[in-house]
């Protein structure tokens, strides 16, 4: 089985049905609307929607409420399964996204993705289904225009490698054409290591500049990629979120990487059939994998980003995401430094935020079950033809010209 370090994940499902030219004045509306409201986004906002949409006053999440109305499944955290190869007939669940604990002999399991009964003499019987109830507290069904969404990213202008970056170019041509996290209906921000311009005058929009001189943003570099470990920026553009305050007025916040052809209306049918739990709940988008939370598209509804912002402060210091580099406490991650996504699984498990399993939701060449037969040992492949994908996002996409090639694949426009 092939585990991936990094993490650096996203991609899947959900039909962008807009037609050709409704969607060319969408995007418009989009541009008009994120020129409009730039004053709002420097400073924590009294609006609930943006872009193409009017402003709504502000109220928090609907999902924040605690009345609960009826159970759901849920996957049980990484920490109460069972490692791979461990008999997990007492856990009933297993570390590895998207596997079960299978009866192979009497009183005798093991995790596997599936199992063939007779093979071996195996049994084969499903221990449980690996799942937990958790409350529910709301049902997305029942808002007509479906949950709302701010998103968010981290431009990184010093990423340790000598490789050219193409982010900030990415972000400012989505900026340009309502594109990405820049459609997403309760707002955008863009966090960095400095504050950099994003869209030219008459309206100038920044990144947010969350460098501090008490974290070291540069503790460790990945020895494959030559760039460094992300969880530090992260760690300070969390704080930052938490200190803006948007997310408290929308559904879902969303964090995608620049490279990363996400469509937020395709996310918003997605979440449309979920529901929002007591405690609230991330997507767990790759499977097959050591913890499946990958960073190319980062779900998380309310009450679970509540959840993180409350104790990100405690899990910078007690969860070992150093992983033995200089001083880092033992842990049983052997594959270096967390990067951000699994620093926010993993924090999210310790306090109580609920996975649920969500293996349509990107398809992503850093995810290795995504990539298709002859294409599994290749961490740089991508989707041929984007018109064929129904996942809410794809990835990666590293260029302007690539990006956006896959986005006129499903949108049928020319945006240059």
């Amino acid at each position: 089985m092939e585990l991936e370090v990094d993490n650096l994940i996203d991609d899947q499902s959900a039909a962008y049905e807009a037609p050709a030219a409704s969607q060319r004045l969408r995007m418009k509306k989009v541009v008009v609307g994120l020129l409009a409201g730039a004053v709002l986004l420097l400073a924590p906002v009294a609006t609930r929607a943006f872009g193409s949409h009017s402003p709504l006053q502000a109220v928090p999440s609907e999902a924040g409420q605690k009345e609960i109305i009826g159970t759901t499944r849920v996957t049980p955290p990484r920490h109460v399964c069972s490692k791979a190869g461990a008999d997990c007939f007492s856990t009933k669940c297993c570390q590895i996204a998207g596997h079960k604990c299978f009866e192979l002999k009497p009183g005798h399991a093991a995790c596997n993705e599936t199992c063939t009964a007779g093979q071996n003499n195996y049994l084969c019987n499903l221990v449980s289904d690996s799942t937990v109830q958790a409350n529910v507290v709301y049902n997305w069904m029942s808002k007509k225009e479906g949950p709302s969404l701010y998103c968010i990213a981290v431009y990184t202008q010093n990423t340790g490698s000598t490789k050219k970056s193409y982010e900030l170019d990415l972000f400012r041509a989505q900026l340009k054409h309502g594109a990405g996290i820049f459609g997403c209906s309760g707002g955008w921000d863009i966090l960095s290591d400095v504050k950099v311009q994003l869209s030219p005058p008459p309206v100038e929009l920044f990144t947010h500049d969350v460098s501090d001189s008490a974290v070291d943003l540069h503790l460790f570099k990945r020895k494959h990629t030559g760039t460094w470990v992300n969880t530090p920026i992260f760690y300070l553009a969390w704080k930052k979120i938490r200190e803006i305050g948007r997310w408290k007025y929308n559904d879902f916040t969303v964090k995608a990487d620049a490279d990363a052809v996400f469509l937020p209306p395709r996310l918003v049918d997605y979440l449309k059939a979920t529901t929002a739990t007591e405690h609230g709940v991330y997507f767990e988008n790759c499977k097959n994998v050591d913890s499946g939370f990958f960073g190319n598209l980062e779900v998380m509804s309310n009450q679970a980003v509540s959840v993180y912002l409350s104790n990100i402060e405690d899990c910078w210091t007690t969860l070992c995401w150093k992983a033995g580099e200089r001083g880092g406490c033992a842990d049983d991650w052997k594959y270096g430094p967390w990067g951000e996504d699994l620093f926010a699984q993993r924090c999210m498990d310790k306090h109580g935020a609920e996975k649920v399993e969500a293996f349509d939701l990107t398809t992503d060449g850093a995810c290795p079950s995504d990539r298709p037969e002859g294409q599994k040992k290749n961490k740089k492949w991508k989707p041929d033809d984007c018109s064929a994908v129904t996942t809410p996002a794809m990835h990666p996409f590293k260029t302007t010209k690539e990006w956006f090639s896959c986005l006129s694949a499903i949108t049928h426009q020319t945006y240059f």
